[in-house]
Order: structure tokens, then sequence, then C-alpha cells
């Protein structure tokens, strides 16, 4: 896709989402991220280090994994298995103008990604994004003359040889 029709896409959406009941919305890709080593009394649920294993295990998944029959908690330390608590966050990864635009990086990229998820957050006291976002709005409607200075900035790029325009 080329810039324009990038660029047309996003203010049409931009101008006709639902912005999820919030002023100046922007669509956050996230994904979740575990956080181990934790003293157990104070994880989110306790896991298990198995040696040589594929990382951490639930209790069960580290009985099978050491053949232990019969055997529980008492079995699995003395197996060499190492108790830990964990916890779970959610980490940032990118943010866009409408949920479609997220939406569509999270196809692209899920395979890379642990648990990902679109969230909305308020671009409250961001005056810059607010702005952008004010500005591709005011597009809206003007796509003709958005067309004709992105074809202008495309062709002294492609003179000057910049850069080469990004395939979607």
């Amino acid at each position: 896709m080329t810039h324009s029709e990038e660029l047309r896409h996003l203010i049409e959406d931009l101008a006709t989402q639902d912005n999820a009941a919030t002023q100046n919305p922007i669509f956050v890709v996230e994904q979740r991220r575990t956080v181990d080593g934790l003293v157990p009394e104070y994880g989110e649920e306790t896991l298990w280090n198995v040696h040589d294993g594929d990382g951490l295990s639930t209790l069960e998944e580290a009985i099978d994994y050491y053949e232990i029959e019969g055997g529980g908690v008492e079995a699995l330390l003395e197996a060499g298995a190492e108790e830990t608590g964990v916890a779970y966050v959610w980490v940032f990864v990118s943010a866009h103008f409408t949920r479609r635009e997220a939406q569509r990086y999270l196809d692209r990229n899920a395979h890379r990604l642990t648990e990902p998820r679109v969230t909305v957050e308020s671009l409250y006291r961001c005056p810059g994004m607010i702005a952008a976002r004010a500005l591709l709005l005011a597009l809206h409607g003007k796509l003709e003359e958005v067309d004709r200075l992105l074809e202008g900035h495309c062709a002294r790029e492609q003179r000057h040889g910049s850069h080469e325009t990004q395939q979607g």
C-alpha cells in the first residue's frame, strides 16, 4: 500500500471508529510477560523450574517430568526441581491511532508475541499527540488534497533516494 493509501485508510478509520468512550484514544498492543524468581508466597501462582526441561512447569508437569510415582512437593525438591513464585505483567509493544491499525499489527506479529491484546488508553496530557490526531481528523473530507501533497513528497523522496515506500 502506498503512503497515500495508508493515510487515506487511517483518516477514514479515525473519523468513523468507535472510540471506546475515550476522548483522544490511542490503541495499545500489549503482551503478557511472566516474571519468575519470586518467593512462592508472594507470587500470583507457584511454578516449578525443572533443570534440563522446557522452563517453568506446573506441579503436575514437574512430577511427570521427573517421573515421580506417588510423590509430591518433597519428592520434587529432592529430585532437584526449584519452586518459584511467578507474577504476570502486561508490557507495551506498540501504539496506534486506530483499533484497526492495532489489530492489523497484531495479526502480522502475533507469532512473535506472548498472549497479545489490544487495549485503549487516553492521550490526556499529551498535547503533541492530541494535536497530531486532531490534524488527521481535520484532513477527513480533504483526502484529494492529501493525495496531491503526498504524491509530491514521495516524488521528491524518489528523486533524492531517501527511502522506498514500505509495502504492507
